[in-house]
């Protein structure tokens, strides 16, 4: 009987129309709720604070503060959409697992994903109009330096292998499928210690330790031979290119 009552109660509440009044205070609540239980818009808060703060420091003027602005929103707003579909597909499926559920999330993340490197695009087309002195001697610093380069060698390479890796949709993005991230993060570490030192021993070691990475991979039936060949092969030529180019 109690819960006949709360369900009629519930009706009452979700049917009958709402003030304006009501309806912004849904709104700031589902917002609220969002950022306490979703861990990616407790990510997006401290971003947002952190963009917030440098356009003030920055003095952005009114046309780079709005491309800003915009795209943060941008952000929010596809994540709260990603959130409420989670949240839909859960309600109607529970915890059983169905294709078509797993695709409405995932397509709701990758919306996400846009709005999130569209974001990341427009915030560094915003900051670089307003930090090109400094930019010019970061850049200068990466080029002077070795372990720069070497770091962004690294990244560049994990972000296109675990592109590949979604292209080829194969495993998962840390673990299996078409290319090896292990060989490849190896073989981008290898060529960047065979070509800051010329010391035979170092050179020899460092060969034999990204065999043994790409061996593992293959012992432990995780990715076949022409996988981590593949992922040896791109860990080398994206980390040469880049030395051969900022070192040029």
């Amino acid at each position: 009987m109690n819960n006949q009552k709360k369900q009629s109660d519930l009706e009452k509440i979700v049917t009958r129309k709402h003030t304006l009044l009501e309806s912004f205070n849904f709104a700031i609540e589902g917002i609220i709720v969002a950022i306490k239980i979703e861990r990616n818009m407790k990510i997006h808060v401290f971003t947002t604070i952190v963009l917030a703060v440098s356009a003030l420091f920055l003095r952005l003027n009114t046309l780079s503060l709005a491309v800003l602005c915009f795209s943060i929103s941008l952000v929010w707003v596809a994540e709260l959409l990603n959130s409420a579909i989670e949240k839909a597909v859960d309600l109607v499926v529970g915890t059983k697992y169905y294709k078509l559920a797993k695709q409405s999330k995932d397509i709701a993340a990758g919306a996400v994903l846009i709005a999130s490197i569209n974001a990341v695009i427009m915030a560094y087309l915003v900051f670089l109009e307003h930090t090109k002195s400094s930019t010019q001697k970061f850049m200068e610093i990466i080029r002077a330096s070795y372990s720069h380069i070497g770091v962004l060698s690294l990244l560049i390479v994990a972000i296109i292998v675990v592109s590949l890796k979604a292209f080829f949709a194969k495993g998962t993005p840390l673990q299996g499928g078409m290319p090896s991230g292990h060989s490849a993060l190896a073989s981008s570490a290898a060529t960047i210690i065979l070509l800051s030192t010329h010391n035979v021993g170092i050179v020899i070691l460092t060969l034999f330790i990204t065999a043994l990475v790409a061996q593992s991979r293959v012992k432990a039936g995780i990715h076949t031979f022409l996988e981590v060949i593949a992922g040896l092969i791109i860990g080398f030529m994206i980390t040469f290119i880049l030395m051969f180019i900022f070192k040029g």
